[in-house]
């Protein structure tokens, strides 16, 4: 599953956005983000996948998209 709502939420309880509901679609695209200070590995789907990428989630400071990882490489099995 998209770790959009489960591992990555918005910390901004003012606006309620997809970042704050658990996401059901199949996560895709892995990430590197930083959460709580601890850098963790997660699937996003395309959809936010391409939020990350046009800037939507600016509380994450440290991420960065994994080309060529793959889910078992990054213990996501």
């Amino acid at each position: 599953m998209c770790a959009a709502g489960r591992r990555i939420v918005s910390p901004d309880v003012m606006f309620r956005t997809s970042w704050h509901s658990p996401c059901t679609t199949i996560g895709e695209v892995p990430w590197e983000v930083t959460i709580g200070g601890e850098q963790v590995c997660v699937l996003l789907c395309a959809r936010h996948d391409a939020g990350i990428a046009a800037g939507e989630a600016p509380w994450l400071l440290d991420a960065a998209r994994l080309r060529g990882a793959s889910r078992q490489h990054l213990g996501l099995v």
